[in-house]
């Protein structure tokens, strides 16, 4: 039977690591040297401390399939194998596009999310492996197979530009990556630009709570620190657990969480507004008038071409504000 890792909470344990390999770093990545310079290897800061990648790197393994599958389709990683994600109904990454380029050359998926199999891994044949630090510190076992790379979340507070910068240091992409990060900065700027008269609305995101019908708010998903480098202003609910807190209301409370929210991101496993409706729902002031968009549970995590797109829909959410009256408090 293959081996397998079914992902337990290691947030205490990581936490305790990462600080220790984050207080080692320099203030940034060591400079990525030529992959084709021999069959050498670099030193690079990981999360959880220095890592030996080989300077030439061939084949590569992501094990997590979010932020790390992310990072590695917008370096052009040459990959071979990712986890499928079986949990989603309606709805697909963000790099979709990029993933199925990547599939067209070769990439395969090994095994089901949130479980490592190693023998897949193993008949991979990587020589560089990616992986959730949460996932690497249970299954050390990965290291024998390939060098592995751990990367951050946002439930470690490891943001995404951080670990974009590491993983191309130790892959001699970083020009690549400083591309990637001007194109983000970019964006926000257009984005801020074009939306200035209205950018003061306030914003509530959240899923819906399963159990109550309510709604349940997470400061620590990408999209909400995508908003907070836009210059998002926030609903008061929301503002209420930043930075990295989190907090549910139930459909009776409903009222009292959207209360002063101007606009909507309200996240759907379905990716339609099935979720929230219903005359609670229905009662919701932004809801009512057209000032929301629904965006995919990937949103919650992931890299640069996750933020990126989350942009474009953040400028179709700030469009539906632009004909509206006044943030709710602001004198007309």
């Amino acid at each position: 039977m293959p081996a397998t890792l079914t992902r337990r909470s290691l947030l205490t344990a990581t936490g305790t690591a990462a600080a220790v390999g984050l207080s080692a770093c320099s203030p940034g990545p060591r400079p990525a040297t030529d992959p084709a310079a021999g069959d050498g290897t670099r030193t690079v800061q990981s999360v959880l401390g220095p890592v030996e990648v080989p300077l030439r790197v061939e084949r590569v393994v992501v094990t997590e399939g979010r932020r790390d599958l992310d990072v590695a389709l917008a370096l052009g990683l040459p990959l071979v194998g990712f986890p499928r994600d079986a949990e989603s109904t309606g709805t697909a990454p963000r790099f979709a596009p990029e993933l199925r380029a990547a599939e067209a050359a070769g990439a395969s998926e090994l095994f089901s999310r949130n479980e490592v199999d190693l023998e897949a891994v193993a008949a991979a044949d990587p020589d560089l492996v990616l992986g959730r630090d949460e996932d690497v510190v249970e299954l050390p076992e990965l290291g024998r197979i390939a060098p592995v790379l751990p990367l951050g979340s946002t439930s470690s507070g490891v943001r995404w530009q951080d670990d974009l910068r590491v993983v191309a240091a130790a892959t001699g992409t970083t020009a690549r990556a400083e591309e990637l990060l001007a194109a983000y900065d970019a964006k926000l700027r257009a984005v801020r630009e074009r939306h200035a008269a209205v950018l003061d609305r306030r914003v509530l995101m959240g899923a819906r709570d399963e159990e109550s019908g309510g709604i349940s708010l997470d400061a620590g998903r990408l999209a909400v620190l995508v908003l907070s480098d836009l210059g998002a202003a926030f609903a008061p609910a929301l503002a209420a657990v930043l930075p990295d807190g989190d907090a549910d209301h139930s459909a009776e409370n409903l009222d009292e969480a959207t209360a002063g929210a101007d606009l909507l991101v309200l996240v759907s496993d379905t990716g339609d507004l099935g979720p929230f409706t219903g005359p609670t729902w229905d009662a919701v002031p932004a809801l009512a008038a057209g000032r929301y968009v629904v965006v995919d549970k990937f949103v919650n995590e992931g890299g640069p071409l996750t933020a990126l797109s989350f942009l474009d829909t953040l400028d179709e959410l700030y469009a539906s504000a632009a004909t509206e009256a006044p943030a709710a408090g602001t004198p007309s």
